[in-house]
């Protein structure tokens, strides 16, 4: 199956996104969890936590995409 080579854009897809999707409802609970302690405390920090959660998501698909799209430029010496 790896050997078929238009096959090869799906097999990776469909890889990747079930890493994503493991990865995330693993990650989407403790998230909550983590709200739920900052709401207690109050707003401020319930707004820091959503901040800080927010820019990580948002970086690491930033990351991901740049990879994904510029990886094959990276040269390491």
């Amino acid at each position: 199956l790896g050997s078929v080579e238009s096959l090869l854009r799906y097999i990776f897809g469909f890889s990747g996104g079930m890493f994503l999707y493991i990865a995330l409802s693993c990650m989407m609970p403790e998230m909550k969890s983590t709200m739920d302690e900052a709401l207690e405390n109050g707003y401020v920090d319930a707004f820091l936590v959503l901040s800080l959660q927010t820019t990580g998501l948002a970086l690491g698909t930033f990351s991901m995409f740049f990879f994904a799209r510029y990886g094959d430029l990276i040269k390491f010496s």
